[in-house]
């Protein structure tokens, strides 16, 4: 399966991102490692171990409409606290 991902999803309903975000990267480590603690796999902590050379390669896949409305809300947010000040 490897590379070969942006042919296995349906594309016209998600995007496909590099994890590059701090809050998206802590989360995912702090989710590996909850799930190697919880179920001692070795393929996880092999994951934690390389995760410099790992995290690379990782892919963020978001549904566009959840994408969407995300960035309405922090418009939204930005709007509410440009109008505070």
């Amino acid at each position: 399966h490897d590379g070969d991902l942006d042919r296995r999803v349906n594309q016209d309903m998600v995007d496909l991102e590099p994890v590059e975000d701090a809050n998206d990267i802590a989360k995912l480590e702090e989710m590996l490692e909850a799930h190697t603690e919880r179920t001692g796999s070795p393929h996880a902590q092999q994951v934690l171990d390389n995760w410099d050379v790992v995290l690379p390669q990782m892919v963020k896949i978001i549904p566009r409409d959840y994408k969407r409305v995300l960035r309405e809300r922090a418009e939204q947010r930005a709007k509410t606290l440009a109008s505070q000040e």
